[in-house]
């Protein structure tokens, strides 16, 4: 059962088809808007390869093993190893340089490229 209110309003918008209309459109509008933006910032093939590039040399057993054991700065605070893994491999090639600036992308999407390098633990 909906609340006068709500029911009022869904009324209101009923009657009105233009409000009807304009909010059909706003809501087709940021539709499109997310999905370029998504679409936009995917980190691309050539920034994959360069952050890779940096990354396979200090990827080695010997810190895949400190990792496994917990030799390394504030283990006892980490919830994921692996996502912990991946960042502190990013920020010690300084990863952002393998993209330029004005790249765009979130942290979403750098954890999502740095899956495709780095495999899990």
């Amino acid at each position: 059962m909906l609340s006068r209110n709500v029911e009022r309003g869904l009324v209101g918008q009923l009657a009105d088809p233009t409000a009807k209309a304009q909010s059909a459109i706003r809501l087709r509008e940021n539709r499109i808007k997310g999905r370029e933006r998504v679409c936009a910032v995917k980190v691309t093939e050539q920034h994959v390869a360069a952050l890779k590039e940096l990354i396979e040399p200090v990827d080695t057993d010997d810190v895949r093993e400190k990792y496994r054991k917990g030799e390394f700065p504030r283990a006892d605070a980490v919830e994921d190893l692996d996502v912990r893994y991946r960042w502190d491999l990013f920020h010690a090639v300084k990863g952002y340089s393998a993209f330029g600036d004005d790249h765009g992308y979130n942290s979403d999407h750098i954890d999502t490229a740095l899956r495709s390098i780095v495999t899990p633990l």
